[in-house]
């Protein structure tokens, strides 16, 4: 049995796909991939965290989504769970997932583990190697908080425009994020982007490249 991290699926979300430019053509097609890759990924013995922000706009559907997703599922609220979607409907959710209410502590492979949609700055047991998982960000490296969340090492992102669209082992969330970071600090120091030369100072996100292969494009010249 493995523990996985997911955050800010938006399912249902038509607008998600142009604010983060998710690979997507329609909210079905993000919906079916979403589904797709959990699935793929999470068995039925499983356990995965949601930290936030599950869905949005219209939740009438939301029931069958739970129905179709591996794993015995725990919900963190995130800012679109506001009054998790009213009391009727809650209970009702409740017989598909666990709700944790807003804040989560767990350990996780002998490693301490905070959990909250949002990312703190600091947390109990951060001097002592815990690690903070949020969400709420999305890929956005563009806002004033980036300087300062590159620089956490265990302050990790789970949502899923960084993750693959996936959930993800806490193994997982550590190597995605390093990468990102080390791109982000590439970026402050006025590198190049390693795919088309562009420099990077002038943008946090590569204005020739695009969103979606930030990272990855820069990953091969990280590597060495």
């Amino acid at each position: 049995m493995a523990t996985f991290f997911t955050a800010d699926t938006h399912f249902g979300h038509k607008n998600i796909i142009k604010y983060c430019n998710r690979p997507f053509k329609n909210v079905s097609e993000m919906n079916e991939t979403l589904i797709e890759n959990w699935n793929r990924t999470v068995s039925s013995e499983d356990t995965v965290y949601i930290l936030g922000d599950f869905v949005y706009g219209d939740i009438t559907g939301v029931e069958n989504i739970l129905q179709r997703l591996n794993g015995a599922k725990h919900l963190i609220s995130g800012n679109h769970e506001r009054s998790y979607f009213s009391a009727t409907l809650g209970q009702t959710l409740n017989d598909y997932w666990t709700y944790e209410g807003n804040y989560k502590e767990k350990t996780v492979d002998e490693r301490k583990v905070i959990m909250c949609h949002y990312p703190m700055m600091s947390w109990i047991g951060d001097k002592r190697g815990s690690f903070m998982v949020h969400g709420h960000i999305h890929n956005k490296d563009d806002q004033t908080y980036t300087n300062l969340w590159y620089r956490l090492p265990n302050l990790l992102n789970a949502g899923v425009d960084v993750n693959g669209y996936r959930p993800v082992t806490l193994d997982d969330l550590i190597e995605n994020n390093t990468r990102r970071k080390k791109y982000l600090e590439a970026c402050e120091h006025g590198e190049k982007c390693g795919n088309c030369g562009y420099p990077l100072s002038e943008a946090i996100t590569c204005l020739e490249c695009g969103q979606i292969k930030r990272v990855e494009y820069y990953l091969d010249k990280v590597k060495k």
